[in-house]
């Protein structure tokens, strides 16, 4: 309750900072509370993953079980599936996901406005996170990672008050949040360990100071070490290393990129032109003692960005690796200005604010038509039986609109309510559990569908699912196979389900 009352007379301080904040934190909760289904890659993925983890103690569920094993779970990631598993046991799991993402499209701002606090800087930069909530990593699903970003700024404000007024509860609270946020994703533990470093060194002033503002550290670096050791010495460490102009062509791409046209760009250059004109016009501002470890936390983690690999291909497959840092970076570049945006100064928020209602708006729209025609798998669903095996056959997971490909993963909602079994996707080494050792499935080269053929594939599936391009025709069987072999039993825009009818039918 005094949290709660501390938060009401803060806000009340200056209403219209409060109504700006509130508008934009309602429009931004818009995309991810209207549409049935979101077009996000991975958005089908996750739900999936822990039902096959909740199956494992379920003895009806043998189907999904017969392929996978317990593994440990203290692994990254677990927090966000062991999130999704408790709401999960009171709703269903693409609900709880849902409730995650809301809270998360929240958690962003006000993580930077405790940030900027800590940091006695104006609330008003706040305003600058709403267009990072819906970033590249998002709209690829890489919901662990993009759940780590507040997180993170959570903590380094926290660190700072600690930095400034050592207690035990913040020395607690601190180690609590930071392996919290190792078992959310590395990337954030990754970016919060440059940031607080800096932060370290620009505040203590002897051996036994930085001692006991280092030792909050200590379990989150230990689950680290026990992890990390435990994959290298499974196999050989091999990075690839990206020059700095591919890095610099890549900015925008890697931060900001969720829609085909410019609109998200657009708002990358409000928020860019609002820093700007505030760090001009805070250039004269005299800086408290320490205050530069705000920008060489900022930096830090952007040096992260250009000298740390581009991608981690052993032991664990890890695309764009350091661009993941970029968002955090830009994040905490938006605590640069000192400039107190008071009355007429205050307008040099226009160009972020402007381009954050288009570009909220937009989402908005694109979210909701894109869920009014993903959601038509609920009719395709609706005709497939529980507990049979399902071969997804996808000509073209894109949609025109948005970036990645949100039809990627969307049969895996199948598995989600209904169990069953799809050969779909491997299962990643921070899952908490893994593929059984010896089991093979038959089915098509992966991202070539129409290598699908029948007679090789054809006697292990009850069913195949075809998702087909926009404008396609659906056909009267799925490419590879004859209608005497699998018969069409239900259709919905882009999606169609076929049984298996022909002569190699598999036994139940």
């Amino acid at each position: 309750m005094r949290i709660a009352r501390r938060a009401v007379a803060f806000f009340r301080e200056d209403r219209l900072f409060a109504a700006l904040f509130g508008a934009l934190l309602l429009l931004y909760t818009l995309p991810l509370a209207i549409p049935r289904v979101l077009p996000l890659q991975d958005y089908a993925a996750h739900p999936r993953i822990v039902s096959v983890w909740r199956a494992l103690d379920a003895p009806d569920a043998k189907l999904m079980r017969s392929g996978y094993e317990r593994r440990s779970a203290l692994v990254p990631y677990a927090s966000f599936y062991f999130t999704m598993r408790a709401l999960g046991s009171v709703m269903s799991l693409e609900a709880a996901q849902r409730v995650i993402l809301v809270v998360y499209g929240w958690a962003l701002p006000l993580g930077l406005l405790y940030l900027l606090l800590a940091f006695g800087r104006d609330r008003r930069y706040a305003l600058l996170a709403f267009p990072l909530i819906y970033n590249t990593p998002f709209i690829y699903g890489l919901l662990p990672q993009v759940l780590s970003y507040p997180m993170v700024l959570f903590a380094l404000g926290l660190y700072k008050r600690s930095l400034d007024a050592p207690s035990v509860a913040r020395d607690v609270g601190l180690a609590v949040l930071a392996s919290v946020l190792y078992l959310t994703h590395l990337v954030g533990f990754t970016a919060f360990g440059l940031a607080a470093a800096v932060m370290w060194a620009g505040h203590v002033r002897s051996l036994r100071d930085g001692l006991r503002h280092g030792l909050f550290a200590l379990p989150s670096l230990g689950l680290l070490f026990i992890w990390s050791t435990s994959r290298i010495a499974s196999g050989e460490l091999e990075v690839r290393f990206a020059p700095p102009a591919e890095k610099l062509a890549q900015l925008s791409p890697i931060l900001n990129d969720v829609l085909l046209g410019m609109v998200d760009e657009l708002a990358l250059l409000g928020l860019a032109a609002t820093l700007l004109c505030a760090l001009v016009i805070g250039s004269r501002e005299r800086p408290p003692r320490a205050d530069w470890t705000l920008a060489g936390g900022a930096m830090a983690v952007l040096v992260g960005y250009f000298a740390l690999p581009a991608d981690v291909l052993k032991p664990n497959l890890n695309l764009g690796t350091s661009g993941r840092l970029l968002c955090v970076a830009v994040l905490l570049l938006c605590g640069l200005p000192r400039a107190r945006l008071r009355g007429r100064a205050a307008l040099v928020l226009a160009p972020a604010l402007l381009t954050s209602v288009v570009l909220g708006a937009t989402l908005t729209s694109t979210f909701t038509t894109f869920g009014e025609q993903a959601g038509r798998i609920d009719e395709v669903l609706a005709k497939l039986p529980a507990q049979r095996r399902v071969l997804p056959l996808i000509y073209d997971a894109h949609d025109g609109v948005h970036r990645g490909e949100p039809l990627m993963h969307i049969v895996k909602l199948y598995q989600v309510r209904k169990g069953g079994y799809l050969p779909q996707a491997p299962v990643t080494d921070v899952a908490p559990f893994r593929l059984r050792g010896g089991v093979a499935t038959p089915q098509p080269v992966w991202r070539l569908p129409k290598t699908f053929h029948y007679l090789l594939h054809g006697a292990f599936y009850h069913y195949f699912f075809v998702i087909y391009g926009a404008g396609e025709k659906v056909l009267d069987a799925p490419v590879g196979a004859t209608p005497a072999q699998a018969k069409l039993v239900a259709k919905a825009g882009r999606f169609a389900l076929y049984k298996n009818i022909g002569p190699l039918r598999p036994v139940d």
